[in-house]
């Protein structure tokens, strides 16, 4: 596994190519591992500081049942792709089995983050309209309570608003 990830490296090498970096790098970089952002299917990836000030995300991938081939198909797609909306690949670690892919900070977290929490406020909104709030139940919905009740709820809403709700209702 080793030795494919190497040959690889070494017919990659050239200017675009990111940085190599020692697994002891990576320790002092993520001063020692202290701060987890999250982990995934393929390693778990930790906040750090390069010499430069600069921050990083270090993905430190666990133990490779593909013989290597994850890591050396992340290298080889992410070393191509240039583009403002993706992150780019800083630097890497191989070291035996301690593989590391060392990638820009994004302070804002992950695009993963807000997809899942807009679909979330979307289910919910999507939830809320299915069943209107009492304010915008027509007189012929609303439970038989006293008829001062009744107009005290629908003069919250504006006139039109209440016409436009009524017409809806039925």
């Amino acid at each position: 596994m080793y030795d494919d990830i190497e040959k690889f490296l070494q017919s990659h090498d050239n200017d675009l190519m990111p940085i190599r970096y020692t697994y002891s790098d990576i320790k002092k970089i993520t001063n020692g591992f202290k701060d987890k952002l999250g982990e995934g299917g393929f390693g778990s990836v930790y906040k750090g500081k390069l010499r430069s000030g600069r921050f990083a995300a270090v993905k430190l991938l666990g133990k490779s049942k593909a013989n290597g081939q994850d890591f050396i198909n992340e290298v080889a797609t992410i070393e191509r792709i240039h583009h403002v909306n993706i992150v780019q690949l800083i630097g890497y670690t191989v070291e035996g089995s301690k593989h590391a892919l060392i990638y820009e900070f994004m302070p804002n977290g992950s695009l993963e983050k807000y997809i899942f929490s807009r679909q979330e406020m979307l289910k919910s909104d999507t939830e809320s309209l299915q069943m209107p709030p009492k304010p915008f139940l027509t007189p012929h919905q609303m439970p038989e309570e006293d008829d001062k009740a009744n107009n005290e709820k629908l003069s919250i809403l504006p006139n039109d608003c209440i016409d436009s709700s009524y017409q809806f209702g039925r």
